[in-house]
């Protein structure tokens, strides 16, 4: 979904690019840019775990890949332009 929403668009010329997996750490940084002064994070939707939790079949995998293959390569280009 997100490359659609970026499609023709660089990452260098996005004001700001940011990873879920670093959350906190991205909206920190954003908070500095744009100078705000106070910043609550709420601890929401955390995952499931444990039992609960189910995992993809491999194959589930390879389809979610396929269906995701351009966020995917958006991904991978976001991980490159932030060193990560």
């Amino acid at each position: 979904r997100m490359s659609k929403f970026l499609e023709g668009i660089d990452l260098k010329d996005v004001f700001f690019v940011g990873l879920l997996e670093h959350f906190e750490k991205d909206l920190r940084r954003l908070q500095q840019l744009l100078h705000w002064k106070e910043l609550s994070i709420p601890q929401l939707n955390r995952s499931v775990s444990g039992p609960a939790a189910s995992k993809p079949t491999a194959r589930e995998l390879d389809a979610i890949k396929k269906l995701n293959e351009q966020d995917l390569l958006l991904y991978e280009k976001a991980c490159q332009l932030l060193g990560k």
